[in-house]
């Protein structure tokens, strides 16, 4: 009996061992994937924290596309990440990111860039540095209208495209005509577009460097730059008519204000390095066949192919960028109770605009959002240096937009004008040009006002009468970065940057 119930208890061991030796296995299968699972998580982990510096990296870059200072063990989520911008070719740079997590894992995500592509604030009828508004039922805009901040839209204004803004889009329950209304036509919460630095010794250079002349008929007013002689004052006036336009071609320098308006003809910009007036309005002689591309199906938006082929059709008719380092003012803006003027016909721009212009706008850039360092006083150059001089501007005032000296001071002064009023009306009704400055675009115009072109700027006080008419020159868009109208005659800013693959 003994042996029995002791063949029993080897039996028993036999299986209480084996049933161990199976548990065992098992608790070691299951550590070795979970600890599988674990590095598979903490490897996914270090991805996304090293996609997330290489995220951090291209804002940066986008901002200027000469950051190369990198980020060293940047706090986040449970882990960090540590970013070199390294050069790897002409116009290429190298984001290698290092996501790591704890415990010790390290991932690394490589992005190539291009670096020198078309800026692309020139893709919009109108852009705004910050905060942009279309206050009116009678504004129309045909073309894409971006905002690198807010975008309001008051009245019902009517927009035949599609609209873009940093933060939010808000037409204060009022609706927006035209197919800009609709959902899938508002893009909110999108990243910021790059503005062109402004450079006065980049600009001067280019110019120098190319083989630009402004003419009025056949009298040749400079070549390259004016301004730089002793004999010129910086100043200029151009007026042109139709026996005797004004001609830009290529890219030429201002250094100071350039008084303009009346026939214009050519293919190129002229940069002034401080104010550009628009006395009047400015037409090309030999413009595109329309304003806009055909639209066969008729919602208000061209299609793709039908811009391409406008553009194409219109590759060598008059095309003329008006940049100002400081300020673009339409109008006569003497014509104000501050200058003794007691008339009807005032300018008003600056009764909007004087409350503009402060870059104590805080870390994100934009005014309004009550943002951390916005209204604290203290100028953070690195987010509130929104021109890239090193200088804080604080709001507009009337030194901003009067001329640097007496209009009687001015080179190529026509006979009779004594005062800004002799060349200077309020009744503009007709712009054809691509406007571009990082301050102020102030304008009183006459009635039923169109811009064909482009307005871009950092502020925006357009103050008119019936109706606003916005046409966007397609040709400025930069999908057409490389052909010969684009890069050759209009020569605008390069600025932001292009993914060119990720590793």
């Amino acid at each position: 009996m003994s042996n029995k119930k002791g063949f029993v208890l080897i039996g028993a061991l036999i299986v209480v061992i084996t049933l161990a030796f199976m548990l065992l296995i098992y608790v070691n299968t299951s550590i070795n994937e979970i600890n599988l699972s674990l590095n598979d998580y903490h490897e996914k982990q270090a991805f996304w924290i090293a996609e997330a510096g290489v995220e951090h990296a291209l804002k940066c870059l986008d901002v200027d596309s000469e950051w190369r200072v990198g980020f060293e063990d940047v706090p986040f989520g449970n882990g960090s990440y540590s970013v070199d911008i390294v050069d790897s070719g002409p116009d290429q740079v190298q984001v290698i990111s290092v996501g790591s997590v704890n415990p010790k894992k390290e991932i690394v995500v490589t992005v190539d860039l291009h670096t020198d592509v078309p800026c692309k604030a020139f893709d919009y009828a109108y852009f705004i540095n910050n905060w942009a508004w279309y206050w009116g039922s009678t504004i129309t805009c045909n073309g894409d209208a971006r905002s690198n901040g807010r975008f309001d839209l008051v009245y019902r204004p009517t927009v035949n495209g599609h609209l873009y803004a940093g933060l939010e889009i808000d037409d204060h329950g009022y609706g927006i005509d035209g197919n800009g209304g609709l959902a899938d036509h508002q893009h909110e919460n999108q990243s910021r577009v790059r503005m062109p630095v402004q450079d006065a010794a980049y600009y001067m250079d280019l110019a120098q460097a190319g083989s630009g002349r402004v003419k009025v008929g056949n009298n040749v007013i400079f070549n390259k730059i004016f301004g730089n002689q002793p004999q010129e004052s910086g100043n200029l006036v151009l007026v042109g008519t139709d026996e005797a336009p004004i001609i830009i071609d290529g890219f030429v320098y201002v250094t100071g204000d350039v008084v303009i308006k009346g026939r214009i003809k050519g293919r190129g910009t002229l940069y002034a390095g401080r104010n550009i007036y628009i006395a009047d309005n400015i037409e090309y002689v030999d413009g595109p066949s329309t304003s806009r591309p055909s639209d066969a199906d008729g919602d208000g938006e061209p299609i793709l192919a039908e811009k391409d082929a406008w553009a194409e059709a219109n590759k060598d008719k008059n095309l003329i960028g008006l940049f100002a380092d400081e300020n673009i003012v339409m109008g006569d803006y003497t014509r104000d109770s501050h200058y003794g003027y007691g008339g009807s016909d005032r300018w008003y721009s600056n009764l909007w605009l004087f409350g503009m212009g402060s870059e104590d706008v805080g870390r994100d850039g934009i005014p309004d959002t009550g943002d951390e360092f916005e209204g604290d006083g203290i100028f953070q150059s690195e987010y509130e240096d929104l021109d890239e001089d090193g200088i804080f501007d604080d709001n507009y005032n009337w030194s901003d937009i009067e001329t640097q000296a007496s209009i009687t001071e001015f080179d190529n002064l026509p006979d009779g004008v004594s005062n800004f009023s002799d060349l200077a009306v309020n009744t503009t009704s007709k712009v054809e040009a691509v406007f571009y400055t990082n301050h102020a675009f102030a304008a009183r115009t006459g009635y039923d006002i169109q811009f064909n072109g482009s307005v871009i700027s950092k502020d925006e006080a357009i103050i008119y009468r019936n109706n606003l008419t916005m046409n966007y020159d397609e040709r400025m868009h930069s999908r057409y970065g490389d052909k010969p109208w684009y890069t050759e005659l209009f020569k605008p800013p390069k600025g932001g940057i292009k993914v060119k693959g990720w590793k």
